[in-house]
């Protein structure tokens, strides 16, 4: 059956994406691609011309799953041909394949927590004063740099780190638990010990295509490098100024400097990004106008007034209110995102829509404000605040912050009688043989929930009393030190954005209320794939929508008050412009970000 393709590109596609698409395959090819350049069409219409050529063994890794998904839906019946995915579904297919022993668990979120257990007692056994989620980090930044944990102790830098990252390694390793980057490393490993398994993958792939090649660390690098030896060839497509995730390890000099790493190659570059119009094009390469060598874009739509605007509000609340009436009233719900730095940002917002029941979906992770870690206990409080009888909400809070108590003991008590208040329950633990912590624990709970539900408070008296009460500032610094890339500022910041809104609410049946129709108001848009779409900057990477809004584009947000690669938080707030279409507004409430102020009006 003839293979549904021609030999040569569509006749829409440019003479630069032509030269990428029919470039000879007896060298490597690298592609710079901007923003919009259409670098997906490019992959899938080089995999169609290689097929017409006769070359079946390909192979294309994918950033993400998801873009694996898409390449392989534009493909069709043409997938059984060619291998489309991710290097960690490539690597853990390649060392089942050679039957390789496959860990028997990896870490999922729900081992984070013991993930945590094991660096508290690893810091504390070395005497080290280091958070938890610092180690945590450093495990995922040493196996991204191609070390294994034999090696971690020896390695440069942060030598008391490396150790305690390595005992941690160990303690999960005694208790049948891998790390997801170990794919990587053991099939480096065996790839190096094993030409004759080499000469039979450059056999069956003498093309191999890498997407977003910025994204590629170190070990990827090492593994192409062994898989490809002399005898295959790389087509590389990716953009260094889309460069944004170096905190996990990425390194974006193997694009830049891909000869040193691979050999010659020929470049194309495809600088026409055929997604903005060119009023949002001016903006965004304005945003990367003072860097080195940036690859300016080109446009096909033209200029449209009023496309792009930067605007100033008086705070976040009014930033928020703002945003969802103009989302309101222009009704483009599917066409539009709002966008920020992090999600501790998303809440006034998640709010603002539910008020005006616009639903709304929340990109790359489906969990409400409302369900974060530092704002669900809040909210818990303030239920048994309402019912005293709410076992559920005590058994959340019950270690939050930590009590040393056992959690089983709730359910225990609560099956002792009917329909028990949660301070029946306390007692009743009370009768247990505990010790003197504990005990002083208890009653410190009991009276602090007696105290709450004493008189009736408003939402935002109830956070102040959880505070003073219950020592939540301890929870929150608990919190930052077992939750990667996050810091007792951010999370503070979270409950700051709830604070602000429960000021909406004069009771706390009405926030309840409100709280418990924004989520049923995401989950329904979430599962129909409509609405609004949330999401950080970061998972917004590879996306587009005709109308965007970035919130929050503050100094100290964007770039990042702690961070320390400029360059990258510039490229950030880049990527963050290039989503958009048709329409773009970015607005902030105090200072505008370095990175804005070449925009703002005259």
């Amino acid at each position: 059956m003839p293979l549904p393709m021609t030999s040569k590109p569509k006749k829409s596609l440019t003479p630069e994406q032509k030269q990428a698409i029919l470039a000879p395959t007896d060298k490597h090819c690298k592609v710079t691609a901007v923003a919009g350049a259409g670098k997906t069409t490019v992959l899938e219409q080089r995999a169609r011309f290689l097929l017409k050529k006769g070359i079946e063994g390909q192979l294309i890794i994918t950033f993400t799953k998801k873009a694996a998904v898409n390449l392989q839906h534009r493909l069709g019946e043409l997938n059984d041909k060619i291998f489309i995915g991710t290097f960690h579904s490539f690597c853990f297919r390649l060392l089942k394949q050679e039957e390789t022993s496959l860990p028997k668990r990896f870490i999922t979120e729900a081992d984070e927590f013991k993930l945590y257990v094991y660096a508290s007692q690893a810091a504390k056994r070395r005497k080290a004063r280091v958070s938890p989620s610092e180690v945590i980090e450093q495990i995922g930044l040493l196996f991204k740099q191609g070390l294994v944990p034999a090696q971690w102790p020896k390695a440069r830098g942060k030598t008391a780190l490396n150790r305690l990252a390595a005992d941690v390694y160990s303690m999960a390793n005694k208790d049948g638990l891998s790390f997801f980057e170990e794919l990587l490393t053991k099939t480096r490993d065996l790839l190096k010990r094993d030409s004759s398994l080499v000469a039979r993958l450059q056999k069956r792939f003498p093309v191999i295509m890498v997407d977003e090649f910025q994204d590629t660390d170190d070990v990827q690098a090492e593994i192409l490098n062994l898989i490809c030896g002399s005898t295959s060839k790389l087509f590389v497509v990716g953009d260094s100024a889309q460069s944004i995730y170096s905190w996990r390890g990425c390194n974006p000099d193997i694009l830049d400097n891909f000869e040193g790493y691979f050999g010659e190659c020929e470049e194309i570059v495809l600088d026409t990004n055929f997604r903005s119009n060119d009023t949002i094009l001016e903006a965004a390469n304005k945003v990367l106008s003072d860097m080195k060598s940036p690859t300016r874009m080109s446009g096909v739509k033209g200029e449209i007034a009023d496309a792009f605007r930067v605007m100033k509000f008086e705070d976040e609340a009014a930033e928020a209110k703002s945003v969802a009436t103009s989302i309101f009233e222009a009704k483009l719900y599917d066409s539009t995102a709002v966008l920020y730095r992090g999600n501790s940002q998303s809440g006034l917002i998640e709010s603002e829509l539910a008020k005006h029941k616009i639903p709304f979906s929340v990109s790359g992770n489906s969990r409400s404000f409302f369900d974060m870690p530092e704002i669900k206990p809040l909210l818990a409080y303030m239920k048994l605040a309402l019912d005293i009888k709410d076992v559920d909400s005590l058994r959340y809070i019950w270690n939050r912050p930590s009590r040393f108590l056992k959690s089983e003991w709730v359910a225990d008590s609560a099956a002792s009688g009917d329909s028990l208040s949660a301070l029946e329950i306390i007692r009743s633990v009370g009768s247990r043989k505990l010790g003197t912590n504990q005990r002083n624990a208890l009653t410190h709970l009991s009276r602090g929930l007696a105290d709450l539900r004493s008189r009736e408070r408003a939402p935002i008296d109830v956070i102040k009393a959880v505070y003073s009460k219950f020592n939540y500032k301890k929870y929150v610094a608990d919190l930052a030190e077992r939750s990667p890339n996050r810091d007792v500022n951010d999370i503070d910041s979270a409950v700051r954005q709830f604070g602000k809104i429960c000021r909406d609410f004069r009771t706390i049946k009405s926030l309840l209320s409100h709280v418990e129709f924004t989520k049923n108001l995401q989950k329904e848009a979430n599962e129909r794939g409509r609405g609004v779409t949330m999401s950080t900057v970061h998972s917004s990477k590879g996306l587009e929508f005709p109308v965007v809004y970035l919130i929050g584009a503050e100094e100290g947000i964007i770039p990042h008050e702690k961070s320390q690669d400029f360059g990258e938080e510039q490229r950030l707030m880049y990527v963050a412009l290039t989503r958009a279409e048709d329409e773009l507004t970015v607005s902030y409430y105090k200072s505008p970000s370095r990175y804005i102020k070449n925009l703002l009006p005259k």
